[in-house]
C-alpha cells in the first residue's frame, strides 16, 4: 500500500480526549445505548468494524453538541480496545490506498498506532460529515475551520475526542482525491505483469478489498488495516 500525504488534521483542540468504560458513558449520556443499537443494525458485532454519522443534539451529556452538529462514530473490532486511547489521540493523515488487485484507488483519512493497526475512513464520508458540522453562520462558499466530534467504541470502552479541519480543507481533500477514484490509472503506475500478479494474489487471499468492515492483514509482519464504511441513515438532517 503506497501512501501519499498532503494534509494534516489539527486535533485535540476542542475536546479533552478521554476513554470511558461503556457504563460510565451511558451514565453521562443514555443516547450511547441508541448509538450501540444503530451500530448493530448496520452490522457491528465485536469482530467487525463499521461507522455512522450521528446528530450530537442527542449527545449533550457528553458535551459533543458543543463541538459540532454531527459526530463521526467508529465501532472497532474488540481486539482494538487496548488501543483506543492512542487512536483517539492520533491526528489522521490523508493517504491513497489501492485494492489488493491494484485496480481501484481510494482517498482516505487514516488513524494509525505504530505498526499495530491502521483505521481508515473514506475521504468522501469525511467530507459529508464536515459539511454537516460546518457552522450555521458560515456561507457555503466561505472557507471556515470545521470541528468534528469523534466517538470510537471497542469492547467495553468508549473513546471521546475531536479534530478541527483547517479553513482550506475542501481544497486539500480535492487535491488528495485528484489521483484516486475515477482519476486512478493503474496501468500508468504499474506494469501489466505486476497488475496480473496482484489480481491473482487477491483472488487467492480474500478478494480485492478484504479489509472492508474488518481488521485484516495480508501476512505476518504487515500492519492490520480496517476500512470503515460510514452510514448516514441515523442522521436525520442531510443538508
Amino acid at each position: 500500500m503506497r501512501q501519499s500525504v498532503s494534509y494534516n488534521f489539527e486535533y485535540d483542540l476542542v475536546l479533552s480526549n478521554q476513554v470511558l468504560e461503556f457504563d460510565q458513558a451511558l451514565d453521562l449520556c443514555p443516547a450511547i445505548q441508541d448509538i450501540k443499537r444503530e451500530l448493530v443494525t448496520y452490522g457491528a458485532p465485536d469482530a467487525t468494524a463499521t461507522g455512522l454519522a450521528y446528530e450530537t443534539k442527542n449527545l449533550s451529556g457528553l458535551k459533543l453538541d458543543r463541538v459540532g452538529r454531527c459526530a463521526l462514530v467508529l465501532a472497532l473490532p474488540c481486539e482494538l480496545e487496548p488501543l483506543l486511547g492512542e487512536l483517539i489521540d492520533q491526528a489522521p493523515r490523508l493517504i491513497n490506498i489501492e485494492t489488493q488487485d491494484l485496480l481501484v484507488c481510494t482517498s482516505v483519512a487514516m488513524w494509525s498506532v505504530d505498526e499495530r493497526a491502521n483505521i481508515v475512513v473514506d475521504l468522501n464520508d469525511m467530507g459529508h460529515i464536515a459539511d454537516r458540522c460546518r457552522p450555521w453562520y458560515a456561507k457555503s462558499w466561505r472557507p471556515v475551520r470545521v470541528p468534528i466530534p469523534i466517538i470510537m467504541m471497542a469492547g467495553n470502552s468508549v473513546a471521546l475526542g475531536g479534530l478541527v479541519l483547517s479553513s482550506d480543507w475542501e481544497e486539500d481533500f480535492s487535491e488528495q482525491q485528484s489521483s484516486a477514484g475515477k482519476n486512478w490509472q493503474p496501468y500508468q503506475v504499474f506494469d501489466e505483469r505486476t497488475i496480473n500478479n496482484a489480481i491473482e494474489w487477491a483472488h487467492d487471499h480474500g478478494g480485492p478489498s478484504p479489509f472492508i468492515n474488518k481488521l485484516w492483514s495480508p501476512g505476518e509482519g504487515c500492519t492490520p488495516l480496517a476500512y470503515i464504511p460510514i452510514s448516514f441513515k441515523a442522521y436525520s438532517n442531510p443538508s
